[in-house]
């Protein structure tokens, strides 16, 4: 009889008018049934006060010798929904980029920025590094900045659907790449309703992929690095 989760249901003043209007009994009736004054039951009707549980277990029995089906509880529509923790995971694919070391710190504050300009509501931020074979020490490089380095490049697919995937968290990716063999990915997460953003070098000589990618995830939700290709400084993108 009493809700499960306190606050989510409240009582409901209708059910007791309408058990006791189809047993045809005045509110006097109805409080010599149920051992309470006739002012009880009437403030009970008007949502002056609410029923203790022992009072409830009186009235539900009163329907249920009657075969009367009652709800007495309703969702409470004042309630205010908490909303889920924002998170941002970005993963950066080193395999593609070309990038170098001495580039990363660059990278990681433009990153950050447009994390904390764009997002201010998230509560967490989770760095993914995919390794470039054969240049370790670029990896380095982020890692030193605290990035999260991963075993291999393959993983990072696998990894975005479990990340995005998570319930306890409203989870916003943003893959760093120049690969738009990630677009399949970010077609199933967008029609799933999350969102991805794509965080790419300018058009270049990777001009088709780019496209590819800034497509994929809207016009709107592809940020450029400012580095290489003469971006340094480039201008903050659109709002996340």
């Amino acid at each position: 009889m009493v809700p499960v989760t306190p606050g989510a249901f409240v009582f409901d003043p209708g059910a007791l008018v309408k058990v006791r209007s189809a047993l045809g009994l005045s509110q006097a009736q109805m409080a010599a049934r149920l051992g309470v004054p006739q002012n009880t039951v009437s403030r009970w009707e008007t949502g002056t006060t609410t029923p203790d549980a022992h009072s409830l277990a009186a009235f539900y029995s009163v329907a249920q010798e009657e075969e009367l089906v009652v709800n007495l509880f309703v969702k409470n529509k004042k309630q205010k929904k908490t909303p889920l923790p924002t998170r941002v995971v970005c993963y950066l694919d080193l395999a593609t980029l070309g990038l170098q070391a001495y580039e990363a710190e660059l990278v990681h504050s433009y990153v950050r920025k447009v994390i904390e300009q764009h997002v201010p509501t998230a509560t967490g931020l989770v760095l993914k590094v995919f390794p470039a074979l054969g240049r370790p020490y670029v990896t380095s490089a982020f890692v030193d900045l605290g990035w999260r380095e991963q075993r291999s490049r393959e993983e990072m697919l696998n990894q975005a659907r479990s990340d995005i995937g998570q319930p306890t968290h409203t989870t916003i990716a943003v893959l760093i790449t120049a690969d738009d063999g990630v677009v399949g990915l970010i077609e199933d997460l967008r029609d799933n309703g999350k969102k991805v953003y794509a965080l790419t070098p300018l058009y270049g000589p990777l001009g088709n992929q780019i496209a590819r990618l800034s497509h994929a995830v809207g016009e709107k939700r592809h940020l450029v690095l400012p580095v290489g290709n003469g971006a340094v400084g480039f201008p903050l993108s659109p709002p996340l």
